[in-house]
């Protein structure tokens, strides 16, 4: 017999008793200390579930990067590509060549990982796993990289902002009233001040019941935002625009991630940040000149 035929015959058989020979190590219990929680696993699926809520960008972190210069953020897009890949070059060996995780993050080292979500605490104690339970660095590592697709996509938001600046502070202000109806077809003049304007350039807060719409205008355009199994907003021509989830840009420019008609004038071309959150929650950041407006009765306290 040769040798090829020898190896392959042993791989099978190996790949036979793999179950019985590892299988309780595979579903031995995984604990770790992660920030303030000491956190416990059963299974590799409960691991990857628990992950899944992290690997977006934290309201901090918005607020954070809109301070920074533009050059500063293109240093920032560089660091999340070259980590990014060494990420893939480390998943890449591990599926081709067999190569564990843990000892390859440690070598990386666990300060290139943000603190945010405490991903660095996770990962100093991931590398110190035995190599039988390879499969958690993995999957940790896989979704750090959704984590940095989501920082990536906000950066270049905010680098958009910063170059259509000028374009958006040089827009006129138009503060004519707007005529509205009422549930029982009266008309009557729509003040502003029964809604509240958010603050510029500041992330804040709503809260919204599954089910249920709150009224909001971007400028003088009336609109709905809708929590149903998507948020949504609701354009007064009845045109509904989904919004996905993390970081969406709101405005009149073709290049954001929900644009609106060119019917609606007085919206900025770069007009709002939207992101929805978990627990019915969802953050707005008013980044235009002529303002977003909402019920004081939906900001969550």
């Amino acid at each position: 017999m040769r040798f090829k035929d020898i190896k392959i015959t042993v791989t099978r058989i190996l790949a036979r008793l793999a179950p019985a020979l590892f299988g309780a190590s595979k579903q031995q219990r995984v604990e770790f200390p992660w920030g303030a929680d000491k956190l416990r696993f059963e299974h590799l699926a409960d691991f990857d579930f628990a992950l899944s809520a992290r690997t977006g960008v934290l309201p901090a972190r918005l607020h954070e990067l809109m301070r920074r210069s533009a050059a500063d953020l293109e240093a920032e897009v560089h660091g999340i590509r070259h980590l990014d890949q060494r990420i893939t070059d480390i998943l890449t060996a591990n599926e081709a060549e067999a190569v564990p995780c843990g000892p390859a993050v440690a070598q990386v080292g666990v300060a290139v990982f943000s603190k945010d979500f405490d991903w660095r605490s996770l990962f100093a104690h991931l590398v110190e796993l035995p190599a039988s339970d390879n499969s958690y660095v993995r999957t940790a590592l896989r979704k750090y990289q959704l984590y940095l697709n989501a920082r990536l996509s906000t950066v270049r938001t905010v680098l958009e902002l910063l170059a259509h600046a000028p374009a958006m502070a040089s827009e006129e202000m138009d503060a004519k009233a707007t005529v509205m109806f009422t549930a029982d077809g009266e008309m009557h003049e729509f003040t502003r001040d029964e809604l509240r304007r958010l603050p510029q350039g500041e992330a804040v807060t709503l809260k919204l019941a599954p089910g249920s719409a709150i009224s909001l205008k971007l400028a003088r355009h009336q609109f709905s935002l809708t929590h149903n199994r998507e948020w949504a907003l609701v354009a007064d021509n009845g045109k509904t625009y989904t919004l996905h989830d993390g970081v969406n840009c709101v405005g009149r420019g073709r290049d954001n991630d929900v644009s609106l008609d060119s019917d609606f004038r007085n919206v900025s071309r770069k007009h709002l940040l939207a992101q929805p959150l978990a627990n019915d929650v969802i953050l707005l950041t008013d980044i235009s000149s002529h303002g977003t407006y909402v019920p004081p009765t939906a900001l969550a306290s």
